[in-house]
């Protein structure tokens, strides 16, 4: 996975317009669905895992917690 890939991702992740890890899938398909569909489940799987711990970092920076 190249830097761009991941800076891309990134972008998705902190876009506050996606409403969840469902919009955050789709919206990945529709940037790379043409790409091997082993790469893109290994993508999303990536993009997801970013997602969660985006989310815990908010919640950690917001409680203390």
């Amino acid at each position: 996975m190249t830097d761009e890939f991941v800076e891309m991702l990134r972008l998705l992740v902190e876009d506050p317009g996606v409403k969840d890890l469902a919009d955050l899938r789709d919206r990945i398909i529709d940037l790379w669905g043409d790409m091997d569909p082993a790469a893109l489940g290994a993508l999303i799987a990536r993009a997801t895992s970013v997602a969660e711990m985006a989310g815990m970092a908010d919640v950690r920076d917001e409680t203390g917690v």
